[in-house]
């Protein structure tokens, strides 16, 4: 429940989690569902070193209630109540002994420009389950990756220094049911 800035059209725009709602579909999935506009950290890197007029992220999860209930209570300053430990407390008992969703997992990445005069919009997703074991095989693919280059000491951006392929396949290995779309 913060304000912070992204990028839209090239201008710096103040926003609020959870102000501003969108339609987006999974791959793998029939219909979009509603997302929410939440600060992660990569829009704020990508909005200020790439050439990338707008830039924003947005969160949901595969229960539509559940995405509707958490940015309800964020949108009206609710969710600030886990601060207090008891509260945090009780939230934390609940969570865990409750069920709501699946252990689907998914990243989606879709742009929007213009391409030889037409405006379209291109889908880049995976969709899985477990996780954990998505996120350690990223992780080794590009530290192997990286390891495996001659790189200049610097600091890089992930996409400076990793091929997309490779990590596609090996999620495709170890992951089974594993849902891609580029």
């Amino acid at each position: 429940d913060a304000s912070y800035d992204v990028w839209e059209k090239g201008q710096l725009k103040s926003v609020r989690s959870n102000s501003d709602q969108i339609k987006l579909r999974l791959p793998n999935q029939k219909s979009s569902q509603a997302a929410y506009r939440f600060n992660f950290p990569d829009q704020q890197v990508i909005g200020r070193f790439k050439d990338i007029p707008s830039v924003s992220t947005w969160y949901r999860f595969d229960n539509h209630f559940v995405t509707w209930l958490v940015a309800f209570l964020m949108r009206w300053g609710l969710a600030k109540l886990f601060r207090r430990p008891g509260w945090r407390k009780m939230a934390l008992w609940l969570f865990m002994r409750s069920w709501l969703g699946s252990d689907i997992c998914g990243v989606a990445l879709r742009a929007i420009g213009v391409n030889k005069g037409k405006r379209q919009t291109v889908l880049l997703g995976v969709v899985g389950r477990e996780e954990a074991l998505m996120t350690a095989i990223v992780t080794a693919e590009v530290v192997r990756q990286f390891l495996s280059r001659k790189q200049k000491t610097g600091v890089y951006h992930i996409e400076e220094v990793v091929s997309l392929d490779p990590v596609i396949t090996t999620l495709k290995q170890a992951i089974e049911g594993l849902h891609v779309e580029l």
